[in-house]
């Protein structure tokens, strides 16, 4: 399958797989913590650089209303449910009640708090880059025991 056809969902497999590797060899030369902190880093940093892309598919700039339609392509495969979807003028809410990259994530044995550098950490970094006018709140996650991921992005200008 050509890179260009995966998914997010595939795609974050395939990452989590070589990260956990790397996750795995830091472990054993830092103490936990410390290897956490340089993968959620490195998650950041990819996540970072992802929003800041997706900003410049914006046709007339970036938006709230363009930033919005970036769930399309984090749900590809069935990878989110997604409930109470609200887009208003300067705010952009949902909730997810199931997340698929959790489970897969889970599935292949890895930690929650692993689990939550590798997925969730990525959240703040994306919104941060794709607009200095976009800021995240996330009340809960699935990686942390919640039943679902709380999520409001509010746009200022």
């Amino acid at each position: 399958m050509a890179a260009q056809n995966l998914t997010n969902l595939e795609r974050r497999i395939i990452e989590a797989k070589a990260l956990s590797s790397v996750f795995d060899i830091l472990c054993a030369r830092l103490d936990r913590e410390q290897a956490l902190s340089v993968i959620c880093e490195s998650t950041k940093r990819s996540a970072f650089d992802f929003g800041a892309a997706y900003a410049r598919t914006a046709p007339d700039g970036p938006s709230l209303e363009h930033f919005a339609t970036i769930l399309d392509f984090w749900s590809a495969g069935d990878a989110l449910r997604i409930a109470q979807v609200k887009l208003e003028e300067k705010s952009f809410s949902f909730k997810v009640t199931r997340c698929v990259y959790v489970e897969r994530y889970r599935e292949m044995g890895l930690a929650d708090d692993l689990i939550y550098c590798l997925s969730c950490a990525r959240d703040g970094a994306f919104a941060q880059a794709y607009s200095p006018c976009l800021s995240m709140e996330r009340t809960q996650t699935i990686s942390r025991g919640a039943p679902s991921c709380v999520f409001r992005f509010t746009w200022r200008t």
